[in-house]
């Protein structure tokens, strides 16, 4: 793609400041409905998969006989060791996406989520710690990476239009699978037992790797031909490659985004301590009313985000957007942790302030490269946000783990939320600053 067709956007605003190539205009035809269909499940597994320690803790402490904690450190490991490789494997994944394509690596990363489960769920059975942390951790990398090839195909073929809409789609497909997975869990636990638990998860690693398959049959280059979908997969010289002196070039607003990535989804570490707080606070050993208390929040996020998704191609109000979802995590986190309020309330802010941060974050990254670069670009994107991922679960273990009370992390929650709606007020300071020299330019050209 040349430079012509690089499309340049506000954090606020879409604006087209060059020519766009035919092929991104017309990719807009009903195929591509059935694309984001397919690709949209490509994480439903794994995200499923990815929650369900957190929710079935008690009893895999129970089943491990490990103590209180011991294990708290031990979930925190799970949960990071499912993140680490993701600080680097995205990133990398973008670039093998780039240069091998997108179908040989659907099926790389598809089946490492189906084998890091499969291991994870033996792991469970013969009471290995070991094989537990490295089924989460080729969980882990297959998700991340999927993610990415998600995003990418995602973008190009909606590139045109419906861009935020469709992104906000892949992201409520994986929601599901974590309400899902919330609301079900402790349920399924306790009627079939651990192992059937595990297993069933990997079932649905299975339904994703279909859909994996699906994308290798269905988004194939003649067809994207026939579409008017660019075709960039594995063609590109050497010298259109995006190399990482590229990547710290790329700008403040960049750079600002992904600080206020790492600490809003640093937020979302809450997760995995979720059932054991409702348990210790409202709900004493009732894992199912708290799993079905803490899906709240990825139901609402579910259907919230397309929403909002829809409202921000048409209004381009993302900063605005990240700001109300970062004062909202942190009025929910503070409910939460110094009120004796219903957790209904917390629970529910929490759900739409996910839904305002997380359609404005991801729809941004496809117009601040050039669409050779995209998969690299989502994929150090994508690394920004394990490593909070990464980092966040062990800060959160070593807070509980100090006398076992909630409050310290609830606040712990709502300072770095807030730090998040400071990084948005400087974000939108830059944006101006940026638009002005932009005006300024057009009107020093037209005056030439």
């Amino acid at each position: 793609m040349s430079s012509k067709a690089r499309l340049s956007t506000e954090l606020d605003s879409q604006e087209v400041i060059t020519p766009i190539d035919k092929a991104t205009v017309l990719g807009s035809g009903r195929f591509r409905w059935l694309i984001l269909l397919f690709s949209s499940f490509l994480i439903f597994g794994s995200y499923y998969c990815g929650d369900t320690p957190g929710i079935i803790s008690v009893q895999l402490r129970e089943h491990l006989e490990e103590s209180i904690d011991i294990w708290n450190y031990q979930l925190g490991v799970l949960y990071s060791i499912a993140s680490l490789p993701n600080i680097f494997f995205p990133f990398f994944g973008g670039v093998l996406l780039d240069r091998l394509g997108r179908r040989l690596n659907l099926i790389t990363f598809a089946s490492s989520v189906c084998i890091g489960q499969a291991l994870f769920a033996i792991g469970v059975s013969v009471k290995a710690f070991w094989l537990m942390c490295i089924g989460r951790f080729l969980l882990g990398i297959g998700n991340g990476c999927l993610s990415v090839i998600q995003a990418k195909i995602t973008a190009q073929w909606f590139r045109s239009s419906r861009l935020a809409f469709a992104l906000a789609v892949n992201i409520t497909i994986g929601k599901v699978g974590s309400a899902i997975a919330d609301a079900a869990t402790a349920g399924l636990e306790r009627h079939t037992g651990l192992d059937f638990t595990n297993w069933f998860g990997f079932i649905l690693c299975l339904v994703s790797f279909a859909c994996a398959m699906g994308l290798v049959i269905l988004d194939t280059d003649e067809r994207r031909v026939k579409e008017g979908v660019l075709v960039l997969d594995g063609n590109q010289s050497s010298e259109e490659r995006l190399k990482l002196k590229e990547v710290l070039a790329l700008g403040s607003r960049f750079w600002l985004l992904l600080v206020y990535a790492v600490l809003l989804y640093g937020a979302i570490t809450f997760g995995w301590t979720s059932s054991t707080f409702l348990q210790s606070k409202w709900y004493p050993g009732n894992a199912v009313k708290a799993g079905a208390v803490t899906s709240i929040i990825n139901w609402i996020s579910a259907f919230g985000t397309p929403v909002f998704g829809f409202l921000l191609d048409q209004t381009r109000q993302h900063v605005a957007s990240a700001f109300i979802g970062a004062v909202l995590i942190c009025i929910a986190h503070l409910i939460l942790g110094l009120s004796t309020l219903t957790p209904y309330v917390g629970y529910v802010i929490l759900g739409i302030a996910y839904s305002f941060f997380t359609a404005a974050v991801w729809p941004l990254v496809p117009f601040v490269v050039e669409e050779v670069h995209l998969g690299t670009a989502f994929g150090f994107s994508s690394s920004a946000y394990f490593f909070s991922a990464t980092v966040f679960p062990l800060i959160n273990a070593k807070i509980i783990s100090k006398n076992q009370d909630y409050r310290n992390l609830e606040i712990f929650f709502s300072v770095i939320a807030i730090l998040g709606a400071l990084d948005c007020l400087l974000l939108g300071w830059v944006k101006r600053n940026h638009e002005r020299k932009l005006v300024d330019g057009k009107e020093a050209e037209q005056e030439a």
